[in-house]
C-alpha cells in the first residue's frame, strides 16, 4: 500500500509506464526505477552478475552526473562502459584524437587519464567538484 501512495505522489515525475512493473520488487528497485538512469548505466547494471559485479549507488550517481555533463556539451557520444571487480563503473570516451578514460569507484573518487594521440596528458584522482574544471580545462583542448 505505500508503495501505491508513493507511486501515485510522483505520478507526473514516472518516465515509465506503473502498470509494467512486477510485483514483488524491493524498495531499492523501485526507488531505482523511479530515478532517471541512462541507459547505458543501467545496461551495466542490469547486466550485473557473478563475475560483472553492479557499481555503488555512489559510482552509478557520479557516473550520471559526468554523463549528465557530457550530454550539455552536445558533442558526439561514443562513450564505452564496463562495471569494475571493485564496485566502480570504467567509461571511456572518444573523441578526435583525444580518449578521456574515467572510474567512478565506490568511495566517490573519479579516477581519470586524459590521452591525445597515445600520450598521456593528464592523470589523477579528484572528487566530482574538483574533477570537472580539470575535465573541462582538456575538453577546451579539443
Amino acid at each position: 500500500m505505500v508503495v501505491i501512495e508513493v507511486f501515485n505522489h510522483r505520478a507526473n515525475d514516472i518516465p515509465f509506464d506503473i502498470a509494467n512493473l512486477k510485483p514483488g520488487l524491493s524498495y531499492k528497485a523501485i526507488v531505482k526505477a523511479f530515478n532517471k538512469m541512462h541507459p547505458q548505466i543501467a545496461t551495466v547494471v542490469n547486466n550485473a552478475g557473478l563475475y560483472n559485479l553492479q557499481p555503488s549507488t555512489i559510482a552509478q550517481d557520479n557516473a550520471e552526473k559526468v554523463l549528465n555533463y557530457i550530454e550539455d556539451l552536445n558533442l558526439e557520444r561514443n562513450i564505452k562502459f564496463r562495471p569494475t571487480r571493485a564496485g566502480g563503473l570504467f567509461f571511456s570516451w572518444i573523441i578526435g584524437d583525444w580518449r578521456y578514460d574515467m572510474e567512478c569507484v565506490k568511495n566517490g573518487y573519479i579516477i581519470y587519464s586524459f590521452i591525445k594521440s597515445d600520450y598521456q596528458k593528464a592523470s589523477g584522482c579528484l572528487l566530482f567538484d574538483d574533477f570537472i574544471p580539470q575535465f573541462e580545462k582538456y575538453l577546451l583542448m579539443l
